[in-house]
């Protein structure tokens, strides 16, 4: 057994009212825990990762309990059912996470909680390491509950902390929606005191707000809507809500979290810093109606500078309505903001320079000036796995198998995961990328569908518990005739190296009981079952082929712990290859059918790099010539 818990900061060290630089994850946790909470779950995503690992490196000495839930609607469950209890208890997730949840949230909202209960949504603009850009205030307006968005890390501790008191005030759940470049950036932030108050559960029983349904979800929503009343009052006189009104009538900027600092470094590069008024927006649900009133008196125009939909803007155009005014409101509806990807300080500038008149030149800073110069210098490449990756035997093995079988008409359904890499050279093979275990559920559809060719799922260990019981079981029961090959590297590897249950270790590094893989898959009435070694390139293939044949469901799992854990915590010696030009032909096929990064061509002759190399043999089994062999 290893340990999966990464050394993370003493999140504890600095007394009240020092000065420590804190990711904005890192202050989530430090609010929480200046907060007193003491449940906290989620389900790993960049960009909210940190949040629970750096709780869970105190948690022992706090007496905070913290777990990897294996999905978000199971994290929002277990943690509100604290708070419920009474204990203050918060839920991490990326955003797309909330699309799990909302089942349960969706509840929680009516039946309200006890103790202070905080879900943190972490938003990602332009997609980096995500699906899509899907702008999660909808859940705060759909939910009706209060939301914060703050706009850096002194921010994310503050309203972390503010939102424990509110849930626990008006007794609703409280969303924190931040965005990427918020959770991953740094700045100092001024410490609170560490509450050490450790509550004791206590249930009161209440069937008027416990039973979710009929009538009473009726007067449940009646009492959500009185709730939120007593938010918008304190919308209005929060600090985290602010307008600064200057002398210049013609535009007003308003910005809501991350994008706040776009619009004010925009207005300092204009010479507008002072002259232009700004309405800064810390609390998106409800909005400051007072404060968006106020402005737009003032000014003839407002941009509304937000990521990543015209929510803002549209509920201030709402505000509006009926009200004596002349102001314009300006954003993505009229085309000043672009509809899509990440803001930045051009663009904003940009917009305003466009609306006030001033003359702008936008600027090419200087680090794409060096990305420019540093992509005409480096050869071109696509995304590729790591070194020595188990998925690489994978899909290599599929592709030699397919090949075999001389197939034309076939579908291979990828999920969410390292293995979606399939989708670029050398293997090109994945077909599909939706949601987490979207992929067994389409391969059924696409069975159902009558569709003729082979339809093979692929999906990894940790989103199979995270969501893949379900749809295999609907497979199963349904008599879909699916081919699944589970890509198991024994971690949630794409957000971190996060721990599942499949290992037998939890968030604190604790020991629990290893749930295994192929003992859920029997149990889902899958009679074909083959377990193969993804470095063992001839049995991983053979396994592929009898399951590609075999009448009726079948489930291959490629298991082969990711490399990258076995190098990060420096376990045991590697003995790497190595390539003899004397035998070497310069075919290529070495680097041409496994992508492996650790190998490449000098002077046409295949050339390992034993810096990266992690031994994995896999291209001394496709080299025929037998000129790869380990390092003498």
């Amino acid at each position: 057994m290893f340990a999966l818990v990464r050394e993370m900061k003493n999140i504890l060290s600095g007394k009240p009212g020092a000065r420590e630089l804190l990711m904005g994850n890192e202050g989530i946790a430090r609010g929480a825990i200046e907060a007193g909470v003491q449940v906290a779950t989620g389900y790993p995503g960049t960009p909210s990762s940190e949040i629970l690992e750096t709780l869970a490196s105190v948690a022992d000495e706090l007496g905070i309990y913290t777990e990897w839930s294996v999905n978000e609607k199971v994290a929002v469950e277990v943690a509100s059912s604290a708070s419920i209890l009474g204990l203050r208890a918060l839920t991490a997730m990326k955003h797309v996470g909330m699309n799990v949840a909302s089942d349960i949230m969706l509840c929680l909202n009516i039946s309200g909680v006890n103790g202070g209960y905080v879900v943190v949504s972490a938003d990602d603009p332009a997609a980096w390491v995500s699906q899509n850009e899907q702008d999660n205030r909808h859940y705060g307006c759909l939910l009706n509950v209060p939301m914060y968005e703050p706009s850096n890390p002194q921010e994310a501790k503050d309203m972390t902390w503010e939102a424990f008191e509110i849930s626990e005030k008006l007794q609703l759940p409280v969303m924190v929606r931040t965005t990427t470049r918020v959770n991953l950036a740094s700045g100092d932030v001024v410490l609170g005191e560490i509450s050490r108050q450790r509550r004791q559960p206590a249930f009161l029983k209440d069937f008027n707000r416990y039973y979710c349904g009929d009538v009473i979800a009726v007067a449940r929503h009646r009492w959500l809507h009185e709730q939120i009343q007593k938010m918008r009052a304190i919308s209005e006189n929060s600090s985290f809500n602010s307008l600064q009104l200057e002398e210049c009538k013609k535009i007003g900027v308003a910005a809501s979290g991350g994008s706040y600092n776009y619009a004010i470094d925009a207005l300092r590069v204009l010479g507008l810093e002072g002259v232009t008024s700004i309405l800064k927006i810390g609390i998106v649900h409800p909005l400051p109606e007072s404060l968006i009133r106020k402005m737009c008196k003032n000014v003839e125009k407002v941009l509304i500078v937000e990521e990543v939909e015209p929510i803002v803007e549209n509920k201030i155009k709402q505000t509006l309505t009926g009200m004596d005014h002349d102001c314009e409101v300006r954003g993505r509806e009229t085309g000043d903001i672009p509809w899509s990807g990440e803001l930045n300080v051009e663009i904003v500038a940009s917009a305003i320079a466009r609306l006030t008149g001033v003359r702008y030149e936008p600027r090419t800073p200087e680090f794409d000036l060096e990305a420019g110069r540093l992509l005409k210098a480096a050869p071109p490449r696509f995304l590729s796995f790591c070194a020595g990756c188990p998925h690489i035997g994978t899909f290599y093995s599929l592709k030699c198998i397919l090949k075999k079988m001389s197939l034309k008409d076939y579908a291979i359904l990828g999920d969410i995961g390292c293995y979606g890499l399939a989708f670029f050279p050398p293997f090109e093979i994945m077909d599909t990328t939706f949601c987490m275990s979207a992929s067994l559920g389409q391969a059924c559809g696409f069975i159902k569908a009558g569709y003729k060719g082979l339809t093979i799922a692929t999906i990894g260990d940790g989103t199979f518990f995270h969501s893949g019981l379900a749809p295999l079981i609907n497979s199963v029961y349904n008599n879909a005739n699916i081919k699944v090959i589970i890509c198991d590297n024994e971690t949630i590897a794409m957000t971190g190296h996060q721990p599942h249950p499949g290992l037998g270790i939890t968030i604190s590094g604790k020991l629990t009981k290893p749930i295994r893989i192929e003992n859920l898959v029997k149990a889902c009435g899958i009679d074909f079952i083959e377990v193969t070694d993804s470095y063992d390139l001839l049995a991983t293939k053979e396994a592929i082929e009898k399951a590609l044949t075999y009448e009726g469901p079948a489930v291959v799992i490629a298991r082969r712990a990711c490399p990258e854990i076995l190098r990060r915590d420096g376990r045991g010696a590697v003995e790497t290859y190595q390539v003899d030009p004397e035998k070497c032909t310069k075919c290529g096929v070495c680097v041409s059918s496994l992508g492996c990064p650790a190998i490449s061509l000098e002077n046409d002759i295949a050339k390992i790099d034993e810096n990266i190399c992690v031994g994995c043999s896999m291209c001394a089994q496709v080299c025929r010539l037998k000129a790869i062999d380990l390092q003498k």
